[in-house]
C-alpha cells in the first residue's frame, strides 16, 4: 500500500544522518554508473544541508542529465485530474495495482 511505502520512507529518513563529503562522494559515483541508487542512499542526499556538498549533488545532477538526456526537453504526459486510475503502467504511482501483482 501507498501509506506502507510513505511510512517506510520516512524511517528511512529518519535513521538516515547527514553525509561526510567521503559517503557523498562514494553515492555521487554510483549514481554516474547509471544504475540508481538505493532509498537509503536517496536519502542521505535529501540530509544534507552543506552547501558545498549540496552544490556537488546539484551538479552532479546536471552532469547526469546531460548523459542521459542530452540538450534536449522532455515532456511527460498525460496530465493526473485525479489520484485514481485503471491502468496499469509499471512507471506509475497512480497505477490500479500494488507493484508485485503487475504479473
Amino acid at each position: 500500500m501507498l501509506k506502507d511505502r510513505i511510512e517506510n520512507l520516512e524511517s528511512i529518513l529518519a535513521a538516515t544522518s547527514e553525509p561526510s563529503k567521503a559517503e557523498l562522494d562514494l553515492i555521487l559515483s554510483k549514481a554516474a554508473t547509471l544504475k540508481g541508487l538505493s532509498l537509503e542512499e536517496t536519502a542521505t542526499l535529501l540530509k544534507t544541508t552543506d552547501p558545498d556538498l549540496r552544490a556537488s549533488i546539484r551538479s552532479a545532477a546536471n552532469d547526469l542529465k546531460k548523459q542521459v538526456f542530452g540538450d534536449r526537453v522532455v515532456l511527460f504526459a498525460p496530465l493526473y485530474l485525479t489520484n485514481y486510475c485503471v491502468n496499469g503502467c509499471l512507471y506509475c504511482g497512480f497505477r490500479a495495482s500494488e507493484p508485485g501483482e503487475d504479473g
